[in-house]
């Protein structure tokens, strides 16, 4: 249900004990991806893909970041965020 709810562009969803959870803009490119088919390396290029295409932009100090290391480096945390969100919330099993 998370990954059809995300998929769908939807701000939350719900996990087993009935908890809302929101989805911010990283986690609807990460989430829908969350299939078993994608590692850590997959989701990041996702995240840094959807980043590239102006989908949204990262942002540091107040400045959007434009440089790619820095990219990657944002697109690698915001994805550990998303799937530690993920596990915290009963979506994933660790």
């Amino acid at each position: 249900m998370l990954r059809q709810d995300a998929a769908a562009g939807c701000s939350s969803s719900a996990n087993l004990r009935h908890e809302r959870i929101e989805l911010d803009v990283v986690a609807l490119v990460v989430v829908p991806l969350l299939d078993g088919t994608n590692d850590r390396a997959a989701l990041i290029n996702a995240v840094a893909d959807a980043e590239a295409t102006r989908r949204f932009s990262f942002q540091e100090h107040g400045k959007t970041v434009t440089e790619q290391s820095v990219i990657t480096r944002c697109a690698s945390e915001h994805v550990d965020r998303v799937l530690s969100n993920c596990l915290r919330n009963s979506y994933l099993i660790g």
